[in-house]
């Protein structure tokens, strides 16, 4: 009888040694999670930022907070991809975001992620102005580009001076015809310049309109003796125009007027060096571009 309560005992210290050994499979480990370490993203864009997180029974919950930097717009923080929106910065910027996975038995890992955000840079524009001739075909071409994106829209504007049709106002090459003047007219220009980000420069400049003249040239030669060395003078259009005879009398005077100028007619005078309010005077009734018109002798 002994013995045999000696070999029930044993069974059941074994039996409880069994138990025991199979009781430490159930074991919590903690999670573990990952996450790149950096990511770049210009200021006002969006992104995803994706985690890899792993534990033994596969119940885990997402946690993504913001630990510094400038403010960013978090969306689907509880999932394993959380998107991103940077804000506007006047310089780069950088901000942390962490990661925080939990499983069910309340165990936690966290993985940070810095975000690098990027300010804009604004796009480059060149443009030459210049001038050009009244009544000619005029282009203004500019030359733009944008380090960091591309240039989205051009917006050509007159900003002074006699209006004119626009050709092109919303491409890089602007064209018109430049207005008929009778003297040296500005007009003034503006082009603005637009990225990918809204954001623009601006560049302004004035093209000078020359007007068109035409060139007349009177000769001739006033005989007489005291118009040695006399002072020419020939009014055309309101305009004033002198030259000195030679020693003989001869002289040759070039004038213009504009090139619409309809009252083609000029008054000519020789006045005496040596003889104080002698003069000769001719009306020339009517005048040719740029040809001999009239010979005064004496």
């Amino acid at each position: 009888m002994k013995n045999k309560i000696l070999y029930n005992l044993s069974l059941s210290i074994i039996a409880c040694a069994v138990l025991a050994g199979c009781g430490s499979d159930d074991k919590d480990e903690v999670p573990t999670v990952s996450v790149a370490s950096a990511v770049s993203l210009k200021e006002s864009r969006t992104t995803t930022i994706a985690a890899t997180a792993d534990d033994d029974d596969d119940t885990i919950t997402y946690s993504w907070t913001q630990v510094s930097g400038p403010t960013l717009t978090l969306t689907n923080t509880t999932t394993a991809t959380v998107g991103v929106t940077a804000p506007a910065v006047s310089t780069d910027a950088a901000a942390v975001l962490r990661i925080t996975v939990t499983d069910k038995g309340n165990q936690t890992a966290s993985a940070d992620v810095t975000v690098n955000i990027a300010n804009n840079q604004f796009p480059t524009v060149t443009a030459a102005f210049g001038s050009a001739a009244e009544k000619s075909s005029v282009s203004l071409a500019a030359t733009a580009a944008d380090a960091d994106g591309l240039v989205t829209t051009y917006n050509w504007v007159q900003t002074s001076g006699d209006p004119v049709t626009l050709a092109g106002a919303e491409t890089a090459t602007l064209s018109f015809t430049a207005p008929s003047v009778t003297e040296d007219t500005p007009l003034g220009f503006s082009l603005t310049v637009t990225d990918d980000d809204e954001e623009a420069t601006l560049v302004e400049g004035v093209v000078t309109i020359t007007p068109v003249k035409t060139s007349f040239t009177v000769t001739g030669t006033v005989s007489e003796a005291a118009f040695a060395n006399a002072t020419i003078r020939g009014t055309l259009a309101g305009q004033t125009f002198t030259a000195t005879a030679d020693a003989t009398g001869t002289f040759s005077l070039p004038m213009q007027a504009d090139d619409d100028e309809t009252n083609l007619f000029a008054d000519i005078r020789a006045s005496s060096v040596t003889t104080t309010g002698l003069q000769y005077y001719k009306f020339v009734p009517s005048l040719t571009a740029d040809a001999t018109q009239l010979s005064l002798v004496l």
